[in-house]
């Protein structure tokens, strides 16, 4: 059920198994193969994803999940963007760490059985 801020009531029937998280004032909902960032909708290449997750470092909010079929890792912004250079090579559910020595957010993702892989967010 969504209701619009002018009180307008929308009932939607879930088929498919979907995910929905809210933090930092973001809220991801994907189902299937269509990511939702706020108002910003996303048709993904078709794969088998985690659900969304959400963090935020220093004042940049960042939503991140992985199709575990192609090995893809997506970071997007809190507009629905995807960052500049991803998605990059990754198996598993990844996280984003705070700013290292670079000034950077890390971004931690297991690449290889039990190996871990940490790229650098622009």
């Amino acid at each position: 059920i969504n209701v619009s801020t002018s009180g307008v009531i929308n009932k939607q029937t879930l088929k498919d198994p979907f995910y929905k998280t809210t933090k930092h004032g973001v809220t991801a909902f994907m189902q299937a193969q269509n990511l939702r960032i706020n108002q910003t909708e996303i048709e993904l290449p078709f794969g088998l994803y985690t659900d969304p997750s959400i963090y935020r470092v220093g004042n940049q909010t960042y939503v991140t999940l992985t199709d575990t079929q192609e090995s893809r890792v997506y970071v997007y912004d809190a507009k629905g963007e995807l960052l500049q250079g991803f998605p990059v090579y990754g198996k598993a559910k990844a996280f984003i760490a705070d700013a290292s020595r670079n000034g950077r957010p890390n971004l931690i993702v297991e690449t290889d059985d039990q190996i871990l892989t940490q790229y650098s967010v622009e």
